[in-house]
């Protein structure tokens, strides 16, 4: 029957054939297309969470360790126990803080002993002290007693997933939880980083709704689009059935032709599929070269980011131990204060108590109680000598009032400091950041340095504080650090049209010609094995260099070094900025003859 349609009747219906099967079959896989995606997007997402979890829960842990180690070197310090009050306060401070997702939160319980199954830190802290040991889930499961006993069983440094039902108030129905628990041995303390299992679900949702209505608008395309390509197929089948007929016409005139035509075309496909291929196959190994080359790339990456945060870590447990330190002082003498105090403050209560039963006295008309009872005032008085303890509770009290004011101010340092992966760019004066660091880092240098400050006027510098603050931190310790036993740290700053320049002069016995290439290379170091990462000056280099500067060095060997940081005037553009090359050899080494190099 269809071979006795004309032509344009075929060429019709081959085209309505073209024109809908495909979109057809473009409905339906993009319709298996977005169930699948659906899929991979419910697995991936809470992979992912699963894997932000774990390293939440790890990263706790080191924390803890890295505390338990420095207390465990200075157990014989009579400073201690102030200064773990103080680490542990920051540090629960951290760990309220940290967020995962919409309900993800870290809590911290004791395993075992008389306080088993109470909170040390709670969500945002409202229940901590608290023991939860016999609380049971909405299926009445001990979930509290199977988390402490299963992490105490695990091995060190696993990772143990418990799995519960909780009913908050607002909600309709128990949720299924999950926590990923992290058993932390020296304080018998479990760390559990828990978030309710329907949060993993929000992105593969997401993607199932917009799949389903692109699903909506290409049948509705297709509805469009299928009349009106049967009119244009309609109006170019008449057409191209016109031109045919001549090409047939034609073609039977010329076969001969077109025949040796065809033979030679047919040698120059087979040739062409020859280097096609070739090719093919050269672009096979290319892309799994490149595919080789780009993992070995992530992974480098992924090492240098766990080793730059591991350098992070080890400066705030530095800074965490000299602000202890200085807190310690004030703390110190204030409480001795307060001890003073408390003496006259007993003195002053059993001297109104006697005065109070004067009064009694002078009232009742008892003349021999009156009489002993002044005796009794006047030796109390010349006993604890009340005039000098008038005077000296307003030298207490401001004494007291001057060590408080001194804390408050080192930790509004430690605060400002401790901005270290801020996102946001803001205003700041580089002087005052400098007062902060130095604020904070006294302690390491106050026993073997004077500190000279040259200080010029600078405008606000569009920045990242916190980032900053950590390069500072890391020349003035390598400063103080290339001291032997006394010496003088200068710091200068001036502006011009284009700069803002900040140099750290310091009399250490300076740096070996030889070491001068490598200075900003990751992980070189000429420290003892376990004093330095190597990592310091990398990271220096790094954020000068993400703020559009540069660090220049002058080096006189046995005289001392000068580091100077230089940072464009129209500061950082909104919206961040890209990572920085790798760092090559840049420093300069000054000899007799003053050579430079940048």
């Amino acid at each position: 029957m269809f071979k006795k349609l004309t032509l344009r009747a075929k060429l019709l219906i081959v085209g309505i054939s073209v024109a809908f099967l495909p979109a057809f079959f473009s409905f339906v896989l993009i319709y298996v297309k977005a169930g699948k995606l659906h899929r991979v997007a419910e697995r991936g997402s809470r992979q992912l969470s699963i894997v932000a979890m774990d390293q939440t829960a790890r990263d706790v842990c080191n924390m803890f360790e890295m505390v338990h180690d420095s207390l465990k070197n200075t157990a014989d310090n009579k400073d201690a126990d102030p200064r773990e009050q103080e680490i542990m306060a920051v540090l629960r401070k951290i760990i309220i803080n940290i967020r995962l997702g919409k309900t993800g939160y870290v809590a911290v319980m004791q395993c075992s002993g008389p306080r088993q199954g109470t909170y040390i830190i709670s969500k945002d802290g409202v229940r901590d002290g608290e023991n939860v040991w016999d609380v049971r889930d909405a299926f009445g499961k001990h979930f509290i007693q199977e988390i402490c006993v299963g992490a105490r069983t695990s091995n060190s440094g696993e990772i143990v997933e418990f799995r519960y039902h909780w009913k908050n108030p607002d909600d309709p129905a128990p949720r299924l939880k999950i926590s990923r628990c992290i058993y932390f041995k020296p304080w018998d303390w479990v760390i559990g980083v828990g978030a309710y299992e329907d949060d993993f679900l929000n992105t593969s949702n997401l993607i199932r709704d917009i799949g389903n209505r692109g699903l909506v608008i290409v049948f509705c395309i297709g509805m469009i689009t299928l009349p009106l390509s049967g009119a244009v197929w309609f109006v170019i089948s008449g057409r191209l059935a016109s031109r045919i007929d001549q090409t047939m016409a034609w073609l039977r005139e010329n076969a001969d032709e077109l025949s040796e035509k065809n033979r030679l075309l047919e040698e120059k496909e087979k040739k062409l599929a020859a280097e096609i291929l070739e090719r093919e196959r050269i672009q096979q190994i290319v892309e799994k070269s490149l595919a080789e080359l780009e993992e070995t790339h992530a992974i480098l990456r992924e090492h240098q980011s766990q080793l730059i945060q591991s350098e992070k870590m080890a400066s705030l447990g530095q800074l965490a131990a000299g602000v202890a330190h200085e807190i310690n002082n004030p703390v110190g003498f204030v409480m001795s204060n307060f001890s003073t105090l408390t003496g006259y403050v007993n003195t002053m209560k059993e001297l109104l108590a006697l005065h109070g039963a004067l009064a009694d006295a002078i009232r009742t008309g008892d003349d021999n109680r009156r009489q002993s009872l002044l005796n009794q005032i006047c030796q109390l008085e010349a006993k604890e000598d009340l005039s000098y303890i008038l005077k000296d509770i307003d030298s207490l009290l401001k004494e007291s009032l001057d060590g408080a004011n001194r804390v408050r101010e080192i930790v509004q340092d430690l605060k400002t400091f401790v901005r270290l992966d801020e996102a946001e760019i803001k205003e700041a004066g580089i002087n005052e950041e400098l007062e902060t660091t130095l604020n904070l880092i006294w302690n390491e240098l106050k026993y073997k340095c004077e500190i000279r400050k040259k200080y010029g006027p600078l405008p606000p510098l569009r920045c990242h504080p916190g980032q900053l603050n950590q390069v500072f931190m890391n020349l003035l310790v390598n400063a103080a650090q290339a001291i032997p036993e006394k010496g003088v740290i200068t710091i200068e700053t001036s502006a011009t049209n284009e700069n803002i320049s900040v140099k750290i002069l310091d009399t250490g016995g300076g740096i070996p010609p030889e070491n001068i290439p490598m200075l900003f290379t990751p992980f070189f170091t000429t420290k003892p094995v376990g004093k330095g990462t190597g990592l310091g000056l990398s990271i220096s280099y790094g954020i000068v260099k993400k703020h559009g500067g540069s660090i220049q060095v002058e080096s006189i060997q046995g005289k001392g070094t000068t580091f100077t940081v230089l940072l464009p005037r129209c500061g950082v553009r909104e919206g961040g900025f890209s990572d920085p090359p790798p760092p090559l050899a840049k420093g300069l080494f000054l000899e007799k003859n003053a050579v430079t190099r940048k």
